[in-house]
């Protein structure tokens, strides 16, 4: 790959058209960043979805968590009420 970089020293135009062209390219830049930051509506938008989010996964967490509950309640009962069956039994036999 051939190097086109001069080893001498760039006379005053040409340094002033290199620091125009780096400013006109920053300046660029510049302006598509600008371009594509998001509006006020857009953010309060984002902002609503993120608080949905987050209150969708709070449900589903509770959700969870209270059928976990439920399932270790009715079991323990199931065998609880297991258990008095057969100590009854070998107390009637």
């Amino acid at each position: 790959m051939a190097d086109n970089h001069e080893d001498r020293p760039l006379s005053g135009p040409e340094v002033a058209k290199s620091l125009w062209m780096a400013l006109d390219s920053l300046a660029n830049s510049v302006a598509a960043a600008e371009k594509t930051q998001f509006s006020a509506d857009d953010i309060a938008a984002i902002k609503l979805l993120l608080e949905q989010d987050r209150r969708t996964r709070w449900l589903w967490t509770t959700a969870r968590t209270w059928a976990l509950w439920v399932t270790a309640v009715v079991a323990g009962f199931t065998v609880g009420l297991d258990a008095l069956k057969a100590a009854l039994k070998r107390l009637i036999t």
